[in-house]
């Protein structure tokens, strides 16, 4: 009992002690001002002062501190530090722009952990084979209400738990590219470019330990929306996926186990399908509504063995729900009407 009570005092001290240190960073830290117009003068404390380059204001900055952008054109590429807050005029002429650097591994934004990233128009290569435009890679972030455009990916979370939500993607080859993340990609649009090959949001993971949720995006797309492979188990829920022209998955699940995918209103374009399922069991599809254009949508949904398929509604395809594998799968209280072949 005594040892029990020495542990609990012991884990409490802890607490407390790094608690201090957090109240201790917060009291010290700085607000900090970048414009175009300003003279430049450290520590960039006033719009007056304020610095003419983001990375030179971050330069100076600590932990705890917000950076408050002005409106203008910063051809630079930045990188930050733990902690900070990096708030832009806004996406409509608040530009971070790197397409004046080589593309090839190029970077708009690298963020760190705990930072924010915020009312940006964010531009990156105008080869789309390169260029990121937010790399993160730390934890408890969140990056939002940001604009991308002209890069391979406008975000990428490696080994990074980020918030990715209400931000704008277009002209892209893929908006989100999510890799050992248990990160939530919420309520952003998404249009990728339609002479690229790309996916609007790719999940892959080394392991199955990682369950990102991918929620109430709209994506419209020329080929793969939503495509997930190898490793993780994500929830994809309440998205809507539109085809512009035809080719690909609007949602493409491969390798790993119990993938969910609920909620999503699917609308099919030519040659392609709505879900598809590569070689995932226990993956449950449920509640989604799919619609194709009659003889140009191929199928439907193809599921396979260890599958549960309940309250889907599939309208307009020549086979609406394809089995790749029966064995323990479960299909129940589906709508199927007017495809050509409904099972």
């Amino acid at each position: 009992m005594h040892n029990r009570n020495n542990k609990y005092h012991q884990t409490l001290f802890l607490i407390l002690f790094f608690l201090l240190i957090a109240y201790s960073l917060l009291l010290n830290a700085t607000i900090r001002y970048v414009s175009k117009t300003g003279l430049s003068i450290p520590p960039y404390t006033t719009w007056e002062t304020a610095a003419d380059s983001i990375q030179k204001c971050i330069n100076i900055s600590v932990f705890g501190d917000t950076i408050y952008v002005a409106n203008g054109i910063y051809e630079e590429r930045v990188v930050m530090i733990p902690g900070l807050a990096l708030i832009g005029s806004g996406t409509d002429s608040c530009i971070v722009d790197s397409r004046v650097f080589p593309p090839m591994g190029n970077r708009t934004i690298t963020m760190a952990d705990s930072c924010l990233i915020k009312g940006f128009y964010i531009l990156t290569s105008n080869d789309f084979n390169y260029g990121y435009g937010i790399y993160a890679t730390g934890q408890n972030g969140l990056i939002t209400m940001n604009k991308f455009s002209n890069s391979n990916s406008g975000v990428v979370l490696w080994v990074s738990d980020t918030k990715v939500y209400k931000n704008y993607f277009f002209n892209v080859r893929t908006g989100v590219y999510v890799s050992n993340s248990n990160s939530t990609i919420r309520k952003n649009e998404i249009y990728t470019i339609t002479d690229q090959i790309g996916s609007a949001i790719i999940i892959t993971g080394f392991s199955d330990d990682y369950h990102p949720i991918i929620d109430s995006n709209y994506i419209a797309t020329r080929t793969d929306g939503i495509r997930k492979s190898l490793g993780t188990r994500p929830i994809i829920r309440n998205n809507i996926i539109e085809f512009v022209q035809y080719g690909g998955n609007a949602i493409d699940v491969s390798y790993s186990d119990s993938a969910y995918i609920y909620n999503n209103l699917i609308i099919m374009g030519t040659g392609i399908r709505g879900i598809y399922n590569y070689n995932v069991p226990y993956l449950q599809v449920m509640n989604n509504y799919i619609q194709g254009s009659s003889i140009m949508s191929p199928e439907g949904m193809l599921v396979g063995g260890s599958n549960t398929v309940k309250n889907n509604v599939v309208v307009n395809t020549v086979t609406g729900i394809s089995g790749g594998g029966i064995q323990n799968l479960l299909v129940q209280y589906n709508n199927l009407w007017n495809n050509d072949v409904n099972y």
